[in-house]
């Protein structure tokens, strides 16, 4: 599993240094908030690099004649998304608060830890439903564009819900969605909501790790 985890690492840095490194420091001195450029911009946009070059090299096929298990090849893939955009989370982290130090700005993008609570959630559902749409559509084309849909329709949905609470003089600001982003949460999960939230999260990522095992072993590559 390590190698498969180094090997993509290797093939996608290049998206990674412009994405996380020089990318997000950048949307925040714009005033773009920051969980929507981490869960929005950022995780589908690496998410789909990385299973483009998996298409452009046809690596099912390479990885289904090496002594792999199933499970050690589809886990390697959700250890992997998974790892990268957590270092993200911890890196926009820390960068927001330099920068604030810096140059000042808004300390509420600095996260909390019910924000990173929330992200995490986030970055595990957003994993759950990735990894199976590339793995049940062996269209790459076709993936691409079912999972682009998705994250704009959740955007989008997510911006209709945020925007009562990121209200000004009856104009939204767009800078101070991720403001209401813990109430939100708050609302819409009354019981215990920084335990359900991973919990849930949680489990739908044991669910489609399965369902992922088993299309991966049904295919013939």
């Amino acid at each position: 599993m390590r190698s498969l985890i180094k090997r993509d690492l290797f093939l996608n840095w290049q998206s990674h240094v412009f994405l996380i490194l020089l990318g997000l420091p950048f949307v925040y001195l714009v005033g773009i908030p920051p969980v929507y450029t981490l869960l929005g911009i950022v995780f589908p946009a690496l998410a789909i690099n990385v299973f483009y070059y998996d298409d452009k090299a046809n690596i099912d096929r390479f990885l289904h004649g090496l002594p792999l298990s199933p499970k050690q090849i589809i886990r390697s893939r959700y250890v992997y998304l998974i790892g990268i955009h957590v270092f993200a989370m911890l890196y926009q982290w820390a960068a927001a608060g330099v920068i604030v130090q810096l140059v000042g700005g808004n300390t509420y993008f600095i996260y909390t830890w019910m924000d990173l609570i929330i992200i995490l959630s986030g970055i595990v559902i957003g994993t759950a439903l990735v990894v199976p749409i590339n793995h049940f559509f062996r269209s790459f084309t076709v993936s691409a564009m079912v999972t682009s849909i998705i994250y704009i329709a959740l955007v989008f949905t997510s911006i209709a819900l945020l925007a009562p609470l990121a209200m000004k003089d009856g104009w939204v600001m767009i800078s101070e969605l991720d403001n209401g982003l813990t109430q939100l949460v708050e609302n819409r999960i009354p019981f215990m909501p920084y335990i359900t939230l991973p919990v849930c999260a949680a489990l739908l990522f044991l669910l489609s790790m399965k369902l992922t095992e088993w299309k991966f072993m049904q295919q013939d590559h």
